[in-house]
């Protein structure tokens, strides 16, 4: 059961390098020199997501979403086109 603002633990996360997008399985650690870069604003990170989930009367649905994260230290924003497939991603399932 889930209730507003309550905190959601996530227990499979997997790290992309070069991604183009939700799938690809290039795994990789995040390091101290990954966190250097970051810090520079040299990369971004793109956070895929998707949560299934039952509703009160279990009938099940899914949401999906996306965000982009940048370095407070140096906020460059993430390319474009990393946008665009970001909020190509964001989705809710269609059936009530």
């Amino acid at each position: 059961i889930l209730f507003p603002n309550d905190p959601l633990h996530i227990n499979g996360v997997g790290l992309t390098s070069n991604a183009q997008g939700p799938g690809d399985s290039m795994f990789e650690r995040w390091t101290q020199p990954t966190q250097d870069q970051f810090d520079r604003g040299e990369i971004y990170l793109a956070t895929y997501g998707k949560l299934t989930y039952k509703d009160f009367n279990g009938k099940e649905h899914w949401t999906q979403f996306c965000t982009l994260s940048v370095s407070k230290k140096y906020p460059h924003p993430p390319p474009i086109e990393a946008s665009h497939k970001c909020i190509d991603f964001d989705d809710v399932d269609s059936e009530k």
